[in-house]
């Protein structure tokens, strides 16, 4: 929902789409990353448990653990995939600048640095 909303808010901020996500993936990573790291920390004592009543709830708190790390890892990468996807369905290239993965992006601090990418066409045209 982080990732979600903060592309949303860029979006409507006039931002093209490409840089929009690659702002939020740099400013929403460590905050989506963080809540699923603190939530598998908490499962942790529950995995490790060793007590007869305690081994019910084990398989629980594993399919819980990975589950989420698993979404994770699909959330910071898919979700930025499938924003591209849609926009590419729904035919609107006024969304798509590819500026800003070839020449310069602009860094959280605020000032420019080089972006290290080939330069290629990513929507043909």
């Amino acid at each position: 929902i982080v990732l979600i909303d903060f592309i949303d808010n860029r979006l409507e901020a006039g931002r093209p789409l490409y840089t929009a996500l690659m702002e939020a993936g740099q400013r929403r990573f460590r905050a989506v990353l963080l809540t699923s790291l603190t939530t598998v920390a908490g499962l942790t004592p529950m995995l490790l448990e060793r007590s007869f009543q305690g081994q019910i709830l084990v398989p629980m708190a594993t399919s819980l653990a990975f589950g989420l790390m698993a979404s994770t890892a699909l959330v910071l990468v898919l979700v930025p995939a499938m924003y591209v996807i849609y926009a590419r369905l729904l035919g609107d290239r006024s969304t798509f600048d590819a500026a800003p993965l070839l020449g310069e992006l602009e860094s959280p601090a605020g000032t420019a640095e080089a972006a290290p990418v080939a330069e290629v066409e990513l929507i043909p045209r």
